[in-house]
Order: C-alpha cells, then structure tokens, then sequence
C-alpha cells in the first residue's frame, strides 16, 4: 500500500505571538471563573428569599417588602413592632394598610399582580392576628372580605356567618342587619325567615341616630318580610304598613318611601289615601325614581290625589320611560340580562302608556 506523506510546515510561532496566546487564554478562564461565581451568588440569594419567605412568613416585612417598608414613615413602623408584639389594634391598621396597598376592594382577583396577592396575604394573617385577640374592627373587616370573595376571588359564606354571628353575640347593630340578610337568602346557613326577622327586629331596636341607616333599612326589610308573607311569616298587611311608616317617611331613602307611597295609594294595612300617596311620590319624582314617575303619571292622568293633568301625566311617563331604558342599557353592558330584560319591560309598558295618553290628548285637539 503506498504511503502518502505529508511535508511539515516550516512556519513556527513567534515568542510575541505565543505570548499574547498566554494572555487570551487566561482572560477567558477568569471570565468564566467570574461568571460561574456571579450566577452560584444570584441562585444562593434566591434560594435564600425563598427559604424565608415560605418558612417564615412573619420575615416578609423585612424580607419581600422591603420596598413597601422602606417608604413608611416613622409612626408606621412603630405599628409594625406592636404588631409584632401581639398589639391587637397595631395589627389591625397594619393589616389596613396591607390592604389598601394590595387593591383587594376594586380590583378582581384574576387582575391582581403578584405583589397584589403577596400584600392580600399579609393583610389576611394580620387581620387574623388581631380577629383572635377579639379586635372587633378586625372581626368585622375579615367577615366583609369573606362574603364579598375579595380574597383570592372567592366568596366564603361560612365564615363570614361565623364572624358575623360572634360579632352579633357581642351586640353588633350592622352584624344583626347582615345576619338577617344571611338566614333570609341562606348564605352560610339554611335559610330562615323567622331567624332573619328575629335579627332584623333586634338590631332596629338596638339601632340608635349613630346607626340610623341600619335602622331604616332594616324597618324596610321587616316590612318586607310582613308583605310578601314568607315561610314561617304569614302575609300580614298591617305590619307591614307600620314598618313601611317607620322607613318609608324619611324620603332620602326612596326604596322605603315608594313602598309606603304604594300602601297609601291602594289601602293595604291603611285607609286608601290618594292624596298621601301623591305627596310621597312627589320628591321621588324629583329625583328621577322611575317607579315614582310611573305612579305619579297615572295618577295626573286620572286626577287621582291631585287635579287631572294630561301634560304632567305625560311629562310623568315619559321620565319614567326614559330612565328605564337607560337604567337597561347599564345592565345589558354589564351583561346581566336578567335585570335588563325587566327593566326594558317597563320602559315598554311606561312607553306604551306615553303613546296612549299622547294619542289621546292629539285626538282632542
């Protein structure tokens, strides 16, 4: 087999150039030192954040939210170490400001950031803190968060009853109201008419000027509850009609004094009284109350409580019409199709009377 040889290059390196070889090849190994070291640095500061953060979390303070702590003044980082301490009302306006900072009170959960969620988390386990020292504040902001589901977007009926039946144990005014909401609608609880109107009884009759928008609301539901007739609960028109008095005759509070307006004008638990029924409608209509409008037009078109008058009637209608439809709109876009559909049936129904009674008055002319 013949050999084939190949002649060796003559060509030899150079002194300076196997010196600057040397060199290239020792600024790349201390490149690579330097890079394996730097990366080990960042992985052993991340292993230690999250060490601390999951075996700790009382350090996330000091730890996590160092920026958030960093920007707090003097008297809140007292708060902090009263919190520390057990201080029930420090954990309780720390917990607050956790809150606030995480925008668990507007901003739904599947839109909250990571620090959102980490800040929600500190707030609960303070809120918590504070609960189980009795801190009535804490107890009451821990049943709102779980009925409301602003933590982690989820409602929690249970123990938002919980809470709410230890803070009515304690005498609680808005705790009666909302326990009555609960037994009424079985939230949290098996539903109970008799239970929520024991509790809505209780916290009017604890319900002072301090608490007087629990003591209208919660005269209005009784009456409710005694109109409607409910399980437990015979229809009863004459209490309701007390009840609807208490609410109803303060007009800041349209809902009560629509449903007064409405006893006056058909006679149920009273004497029908038009007249009273007109006055009561009156400021609603003022206030663009659709419903009052409504009542008020045929009421002007009938001459029912007042002097017949075609155009009021029709001015009524028309109010009434309009707020509807736009009131409708508003729900459409908010896609609840339910509340839509009712409320664009009564723009229709309001509408058809305004074309009736209009139709009417050309006829006449």
């Amino acid at each position: 087999m013949n050999k084939e040889y190949y002649p060796k290059s003559k060509s030899k390196l150079s002194e300076k150039d196997k010196e600057k070889i040397k060199k290239l090849a020792k600024i790349f190994i201390i490149g690579s030192i330097v890079s394996t070291i730097f990366t080990f640095g960042i992985f052993i500061a991340f292993m230690y954040f999250i060490h601390n953060l999951n075996s700790d979390r009382s350090n996330f303070d000091y730890l996590g939210n160092n920026l958030f702590i960093s920007i707090l003044d003097e008297k809140t980082k007292e708060l902090q170490t009263k919190a520390i301490n057990g201080d029930s009302e420090a954990q309780y306006e720390l917990a607050e400001k956790y809150y606030d900072a995480s925008n668990m009170s507007h901003k739904p959960f599947r839109q909250m950031t990571q620090r959102d969620i980490l800040y929600s988390e500190r707030a609960m386990e303070l809120y918590k803190q504070s609960a189980s020292n009795l801190n009535l504040n804490a107890m009451r902001k821990l049943a709102e968060i779980y009925y409301k589901g602003q933590f982690k977007g989820k409602e929690d009926y249970y123990r938002a009853f919980t809470l709410y039946s230890e803070l009515a144990d304690k005498g609680d005014i808005s705790a009666l109201k909302k326990l009555g909401d609960m037994y009424e609608y079985g939230e949290g609880c098996q539903e109970d008419y008799k239970k929520a109107l024991e509790m809505f009884i209780k916290c009017y009759e604890k319900s002072t000027d301090y608490n007087y928008d629990d003591k209208i609301r919660t005269a209005h539901r009784i009456g409710k509850l005694y109109f409607q007739g409910k399980k437990g609960i015979p229809k009863d028109y004459n209490k309701a009609f007390e009840w609807f008095k208490k609410a109803g005759e303060d007009t800041r509070y349209s809902f009560a004094t629509y449903d007064l307006a409405i006893m006056y004008e058909n006679g149920y638990g009273t004497k029908q009284d038009y007249k009273k029924a007109f006055e009561l409608y009156k400021p609603l209509a003022f206030k663009n109350y659709s419903k009052a409008n409504y009542r008020l037009g045929y009421l002007y078109e009938n001459g029912l409580g007042t002097e017949k008058n075609f155009d009021n009637a029709l001015k009524c209608y028309k109010d009434a019409m309009d707020e509807w439809l736009r009131l409708a709109n508003i729900n459409k876009n908010n896609g609840d199709n339910d509340e839509y559909m009712d409320l664009y049936d009564k723009h229709l129904k309001a509408k058809k009377d305004y074309e009736r009674l209009k139709e009417k008055i050309e006829n006449k002319l």
